[in-house]
C-alpha cells in the first residue's frame, strides 16, 4: 500500500492537491501540515523540505485505510501502525515504507504474528499464533516462510522440525503433551496439515 500520493510531482503541479502549514524561507513545506490531495486521500503531520518527516497520519479513502507513525525523507520510516481495508492491523518498525524490523500483525481472522519483518515480509525470529486452535508456530521465517527450525505447538502435542521453504523436513518429533512420549515422525502424514498450511502462507495483506 503506497502513500506516495503526487507530492513528487512538485509544488507547482496543479493536480497536487491543497496544502495547510507552514513552510520555510525556500517555500518548502517544513514543520507541521496537512495535505488533501485530489483522491480525497489526506496526510496531517511533520514535514522536513518538501517530504513527510516526523510523526504524522496519512489517511486512505478508497479504500479506507490509516497510517499513523514516524515517517523519513517521505516514507513510513520507525514505529508506526498501519490499519488496512480489510481490517487487519500491523503495529511496529518500518524502514523506507515497508514493515521491516520487529512487529506484531494481527490478521483478520483473528491470527497473529510476532516477530521479525523484512521488505513486507515475516523474517527472522517469530511467532505464529492461530487464533481457531490456539496453535503456535515458532521458529525462523524467510520471505514469509518457515525456514530452518521450528516449533508447532498444538493443545495435545507438539511437533518439531526443521523446515524449508515452509514445508517440514523429515526425520521430525512428536511430543505428546499429556504423558511428554517423544516419537519419531518419518510418515509426512502425520505431521498435520494444518500447521504446514499456517506455516507456508506467504501473504500478509
Amino acid at each position: 500500500m503506497s502513500d506516495a500520493g503526487s507530492e513528487a510531482e512538485g509544488e507547482a503541479a496543479p493536480t497536487i492537491g491543497t496544502y495547510e502549514g507552514s513552510r520555510n524561507e525556500a517555500s518548502e513545506r517544513h514543520g507541521e501540515g496537512k495535505m488533501t490531495f485530489p483522491n480525497g486521500d489526506t496526510y496531517t503531520g511533520g514535514y522536513a523540505s518538501g517530504a513527510r518527516s516526523g510523526p504524522g497520519s496519512y489517511r486512505w479513502v478508497k479504500p479506507l485505510a490509516v497510517y499513523t507513525g514516524e515517517y523519513l525523507e517521505g516514507q513510513r520510516n520507525g514505529e508506526g501502525k498501519l490499519a488496512f481495508p480489510d481490517g487487519a492491523v500491523y503495529t511496529g518498525r518500518f524502514q523506507a515504507g515497508k514493515r521491516h524490523g520487529e512487529g506484531t500483525y494481527a490478521y483478520v481472522n483473528g491470527d497473529t504474528y510476532s516477530g521479525g519483518w523484512a521488505d513486507d515480509a515475516r523474517n527472522g525470529k517469530g511467532t505464529y499464533t492461530v487464533s481457531a486452535t490456539g496453535s503456535k508456530l515458532e521458529g525462523s521465517w524467510e520471505k514469509g516462510l518457515l525456514n530452518g527450525n521450528a516449533k508447532v505447538t498444538h493443545a495435545d502435542h507438539i511437533l518439531k522440525a526443521t523446515f524449508v521453504n515452509g514445508q517440514p523436513e523429515l526425520p521430525a518429533t512428536i511430543t505428546f503433551t499429556s504423558t511428554s512420549y517423544t516419537m519419531k515422525v518419518t510418515d509426512r502424514a502425520l505431521l498435520g496439515q494444518s500447521a504446514i498450511a499456517v506455516g507456508g502462507a506467504g501473504g500478509d495483506e
